[in-house]
């Protein structure tokens, strides 16, 4: 009896001995897991005007992105810095390619906000002042114009506007493009006017991705965290 225990203890120690094998086999593998994500994070130099930005490729891997000395465009998906998570035509079979949201930047001169603000009032003919609606102050067209494009205003004295154009037909996806500076970029952030109730938390994630274009270690930070919460690829 002492023997058959003895035999049978082995056994389950060699089980146990396997199970653990297997326990850390597997935790070595999700490590590698991790390790090739922060690998796949890409990250491009590029010099726009006088300063060094640092882009994540995959910003930059969708048809029609490019960014040059004088200006950039990249895009993004809601809420305005996750990476684009697909392929942009299966995202549009799937209707969720409204979620894409583009930014547009280059240097300028800050001190000249109010001056594209008054440009873009005077180009749309937005002179009525409609009231408020989502904590901006909306300006519209008078009744007769026929391109419709109204103006909502965040902060008149910095220049902080968006500008949305109504549907003209079904199924038409109207746009609403965000003006606004930071530093000496100014930005140009475009987007569903479906989202334009959330042009804050927009504006919020949008800013936080161009700035941690400042640097390799800052970029490589922010676009991490998509990897690891949404597994996307960066090729």
């Amino acid at each position: 009896m002492n023997c058959e225990k003895t035999g049978n203890f082995g056994v389950v120690n060699k089980i146990l001995l396997f199970c653990h094998g297997l326990l850390i086999s597997a935790l070595l593998l999700a490590c590698d897991v991790n390790v090739g994500q922060t690998k796949q994070v890409e990250i491009t130099e590029y010099i726009i005007g006088s300063e060094k930005l640092y882009i994540p490729n995959v910003y930059t891997k969708t048809k029609g992105t490019s960014v040059g000395k004088e200006s950039g465009f990249i895009q993004t998906f809601f809420p305005g810095s996750t990476p684009i998570p697909g392929d942009p035509q299966e995202l549009w079979e799937q209707g969720e390619w409204h979620k894409n949201i583009n930014i547009l930047f280059r240097q300028a001169d800050p001190t000249k906000a109010q001056a594209v603000l008054k440009g873009q009032i005077d180009l749309t003919k937005s002179y009525e002042n409609a009231g408020s609606e989502y904590e901006l102050e909306h300006r519209t067209q008078t009744k007769d114009e026929w391109f419709r494009n109204d103006i909502w205003i965040e902060d008149e004295e910095v220049g902080s506007f968006i500008s949305c154009a109504e549907k003209q037909y079904e199924p038409s996806n109207p746009q609403c493009t965000h003006y606004l500076f930071s530093g000496d970029y100014f930005l140009k952030i475009t987007y569903s006017k479906k989202f334009l109730p959330d042009w804050k938390l927009i504006k919020t994630n949008a800013l936080a991705l161009f700035d941690s274009f400042k640097s390799r270690e800052a970029a490589t930070a922010y676009v991490q965290q998509f990897y690891q919460q949404h597994h996307i690829e960066g090729d």
